[in-house]
């Protein structure tokens, strides 16, 4: 049997490989030439295999890849929950004078020249009457900062919820120029009663318009990416969507969103 032919680096591929085999059996006319026609096809068929398991590993590469940036993303979420939750116990804490605050002139000051205590309320431990601060509680300023940051973001997202339902509850803008001088019809309440019902609109109140009115200011704080994410949200748009057309996974999805909240919220306090 005579020795298969070399076969050249851009005829490397499968779909040559096949064409290969098939010219090679339609033109054998001895026994060596059908062999080499075999050989050639099981080199394609064993190319064949090994490219079908590459494809499945490739494949559950990619799904175990996103499974773990969907894990990353809900992980996220928790641990913002969690910052939320800590600001709120934090302040609520300095409210009922548990801890110390920073900051103000309504308190004595003790110690630091930065921490306050509240002396009406049982802040101290021990017997040489020790103030609760921040660090004997194992946090950091920039910690409780950045749990407030995330707090007021998730506030500023839900002025951005109830702005969209606000915009949806509004009046349908109607053609200039038009005008009806008939009078409506009283229907009497027999011909009401045969009416098809129809869904009762309620339309915003006077204060919903006017917080609808401050997101269109906060929104100038911001670009136009981080716009268009924002309302996103506030729709309830599914972060599949969003993912695909900003052409990220998840996790970086949601940090930027996060990020556009952080930036109005930081503004508004600044003010």
């Amino acid at each position: 049997m005579t020795a298969l032919a070399a076969i050249s680096p851009p005829a490397l591929n499968l779909p040559s490989l096949i064409d290969r085999a098939a010219s090679m059996l339609a033109s054998a006319k001895t026994a060596a030439e059908v062999l080499e026609a075999r050989e050639a096809a099981g080199l394609a068929y064993d190319m064949a295999k090994r490219i079908a398991r590459l494809k499945n590993a490739k494949a559950a590469h990619d799904e175990l890849v996103a499974a773990a940036h969907r894990a990353q993303a809900d992980a996220l979420e928790i641990e913002a929950a969690a910052k939320r939750r800590l600001a709120d116990e934090y302040d609520a804490a300095q409210e009922r004078g548990e801890i110390a605050g920073h900051g103000g002139g309504r308190n004595f000051k003790v110690g630091d020249s930065n921490v306050e205590a509240n002396l009406a309320a049982p802040n101290r431990v021990g017997d040489d009457n020790a103030i609760i601060t921040a660090a004997d509680l194992g946090l950091r300023r920039d910690q409780i900062h950045d749990a407030r940051l995330i707090r007021n973001a998730e506030a500023v997202a839900e002025h951005f919820e109830e702005a969209f339902r606000t915009l949806r509850r509004l009046p349908p803008v109607k053609a200039q120029g038009f005008s009806n001088a008939w009078p409506d019809f009283v229907r009497s309440a027999k011909e009401i009663a045969a009416m098809e019902p129809e869904p009762m609109r309620v339309w915003p109140s006077p204060s919903a318009i006017t917080r609808l009115e401050q997101t269109f200011d906060w929104v100038l704080w911001i670009d136009e990416p981080e716009r268009r994410l924002i309302w996103s949200r506030a729709a309830r748009v599914p972060w599949k969507q969003i993912t695909f057309e900003l052409g990220v996974d998840r996790s970086t999805a949601w940090r930027r969103w996060q990020l556009a909240l952080t930036k109005i919220a930081a503004r508004l306090n600044a003010h």
